[in-house]
């Protein structure tokens, strides 16, 4: 009853906010966004795909990155899902290879050091306490290793967990990047939750 009462209050602030377009990244595993998209009356609803289409009658538009998903889903797909759009290029490989990797000290991390790293937009919830955990016994395993966690602020609470297992020397909080390719390129570990 939570998810119906969340996605229903969702769905009026939608509307009171008089949105035009709702474009959501996500899946039938998140039903308050299912249903917000179902009970919403915007003029455009579009959906980013994420690995498994929302079929969802009302929807005006899906986009996916990957040909043979289209071609999967193709064969359930209905008049009323809405178009399927491929954008195939996703991500320009090219250009982030192309960036020239920042130098470690501008994050105070040794060069010799062993970054094991992670990039998100939504690092308060990524960094769990379970994977902090796990970060710190690796950092306390190994003295040369280091964390870098790139995409938000400082995040005292995050660092606090780790001033709690004497590793905080050798954690870092790198803020958001517009040089993706260049940021990530300071790792030697991607260490996604």
């Amino acid at each position: 009853a939570r998810f119906v009462e969340s996605a229903r209050d969702l769905a009026l602030r939608l509307e009171s906010d008089g949105v035009d377009i709702v474009l959501a990244q996500t899946s039938l595993a998140c039903p308050i966004d299912w249903l917000t998209l179902r009970m919403a009356r915007v003029p455009i609803k579009a959906a980013i795909h994420t690995g498994c289409s929302l079929f969802l009658p009302g929807m005006d538009v899906t986009f996916f990155d990957n040909p043979a998903n289209v071609d999967r889903e193709r064969a359930w797909w209905r008049l009323e899902d809405g178009e399927l759009v491929l954008l195939p290029k996703g991500a320009d490989l090219g250009e982030l290879e192309n960036q020239k990797r920042y130098d470690r000290s501008s994050f105070g991390i040794p060069d010799s050091a062993t970054v094991i790293g992670t990039l998100s937009n939504h690092l308060p919830d990524r960094l769990s306490d379970v994977y902090m955990d796990t970060i710190a016994e690796v950092l306390l395993a190994r003295p040369n290793a280091w964390f870098l966690a790139l995409g938000s602020g400082s995040l005292p609470d995050k660092l606090a967990c780790f001033h709690a297992r004497g590793v905080a020397d050798r954690v870092r909080f790198g803020g958001r990047q517009s040089q993706v390719g260049a940021a990530l390129k300071v790792l030697d570990i991607y260490a996604n939750e």
